[in-house]
């Protein structure tokens, strides 16, 4: 095993505005989930022969943080039990910058977490398959010409989208007048699927705070009365962007428009305006269980993505 070193730097403002090719990676992303989920976000640089190889942003949290935040007293409670029971977290890193065996830095990161912050629990999806557990998503080549891209797409898929655009206007935004609106459609999005807390904080925060101009909604409004009827969360790293937070209306399920479809499509010609590499349609069961992950694979699918599985510490 090589031999490293590593710096953890405490101070979220000192990283805030840093951007790294995953927008989970992002210093902005960091500031705010952790604000709202009340817990420590820090950032470990992980250096081989004093040259930098990986960067991690994580979170130190308290059990439940994901239910209790939202409620009164829920921050406190979560200070208290992060410094009790703590729970170390991350999402979409570490972010490699050297020529490295990936799984060895994993491991190291692994350690000295663990060590320093005694904790017994560990949440991360890691770029490098590690362990037991599996992750998937389909990822959409923005390098591609929006010909391919197009012709990609399940024949149904583009029949949806055509028959959606003539009834719907589709905008990405970030003013919060339009978060708000959104935010609203994903409350009861989410409660239509029993969904008991809503909605997740992270989408929350971020959104409504505008993340520095790295989080966008794509927000749909029938042309009709400007009534809005769908939308999706955006974040957007250096290289590429992740969708999150789906929210589609019940009239849309009623009148039979294909928001979901449309929604994707506007985001791939939006990431590719925008000069990005790839787009992540949000993740999927490498191996779906019942009928429900089997139609989220399915779906996710028929966007022309490639095909990708990465490791999940749990």
């Amino acid at each position: 095993m090589s031999e490293y070193s590593y710096e953890i730097v405490e101070n979220v403002n000192l990283f805030k505005n840093e951007i790294s090719k995953h927008p989970f990676q992002c210093g902005g992303f960091g500031k705010f989930y952790s604000k709202q989920h009340g817990c420590d976000c820090n950032k470990i640089n992980v250096y081989c022969e004093d040259l930098l190889v990986a960067t991690l942003i994580y979170f130190v949290k308290g059990p439940g943080s994901e239910t209790l935040s939202g409620f009164p007293g829920g921050k406190w409670i979560n200070a208290m039990t992060q410094f009790a029971l703590p729970e170390i977290v991350w999402y979409g890193g570490p972010v490699f910058v050297g020529k490295v065996n990936e799984e060895e830095v994993v491991s190291y990161i692994i350690h000295v977490l663990g060590k320093r912050y005694g904790t017994k629990k560990l949440t991360a999806d890691l770029s490098c398959l590690y362990g037991f557990n599996k992750w998937a998503s389909y990822r959409v080549n923005l390098l591609k010409s929006e010909d391919e891209l197009w012709n990609g797409l399940d024949k149904s898929v583009r029949k949806n989208i055509l028959k959606t655009s003539e009834k719907v206007d589709v905008r990405v935004v970030n003013d919060k007048y339009s978060v708000s609106k959104y935010l609203r459609l994903l409350k009861n999005s989410r409660k239509h699927l029993g969904f008991i807390y809503l909605p997740p904080v992270h989408v929350n925060d971020c959104l409504v705070a505008c993340c520095n101009g790295r989080a966008k909604v794509v927000l749909v409004t029938e042309k009709s009365s400007g009534k809005a009827i769908a939308g999706m969360g955006l974040l957007m790293g250096g290289e590429g962007c992740v969708e999150v937070g789906s929210a589609i209306s019940n009239y849309c399920r009623v009148a039979k428009l294909y928001c979901g479809d449309l929604i994707k499509w506007e985001i791939v010609k939006f990431a590719k305006l925008n000069g990005l590499k790839w787009y992540d349609l949000g993740g999927c069961s490498p191996d779906p269980v019942n009928d429900k992950e089997e139609s989220i694979k399915r779906f996710k699918k028929k966007f022309g993505g490639d095909y990708v599985e990465y490791g999940v510490l749990r």
